[in-house]
């Protein structure tokens, strides 16, 4: 469990199966940024995100932004969509992530917005199981693209 908990914690191993660059500071309070376009600290990001409970190799609940396709509606600094994770062990030591990603309105708009992020989360779990069992993470996530 030990593996997978630093997976979310630590900036270099998130950096290898979710996002290039990750600023997160283990703590309540602490950031929990993330930078998806290498270099690009202005673009596709989780800035100002924040870590709003912890307890250690078990609980990690994080504030989050979308993509900047969906930055107009999930983006507004007082109402930012929450992301939980929890982590079990069973018998086998095998752990089991479970994920929530909560706080999202019931528009259209949001909906889209939902879905995106549905596939998007399935894509980032499997990412970080390649990367735990093989090494070999994808990372994540490309911007929607815009409608003509």
């Amino acid at each position: 469990m030990d593996i997978v908990w630093n997976a979310w914690m630590n900036n270099n191993i998130v950096s290898q199966w979710f996002a290039p660059t990750a600023i997160i500071e283990p703590c309540i309070g602490g950031k929990y940024e993330l930078y998806f376009i290498p270099g690009n600290l202005k673009q596709m990001n989780t800035k100002g995100c924040k870590i709003i409970d912890l307890v250690e190799r078990q609980k990690l609940m994080f504030t989050w932004k979308a993509p900047d396709s969906f930055a107009e509606i999930m983006n507004v600094e007082d109402n930012l969509t929450i992301i939980e994770i929890t982590l079990e062990e069973n018998e086998t030591n095998l752990t089991k992530i479970n994920l929530i990603h909560s706080g999202f309105s019931k528009t259209e708009d949001w909906n889209e917005a939902l879905y995106w992020h549905d596939n998007a989360w399935t894509s980032v779990l499997s990412s970080l199981k390649s990367e735990l069992e093989k090494g070999n993470g994808n990372l994540c996530c490309e911007p929607l693209e815009e409608k003509n």
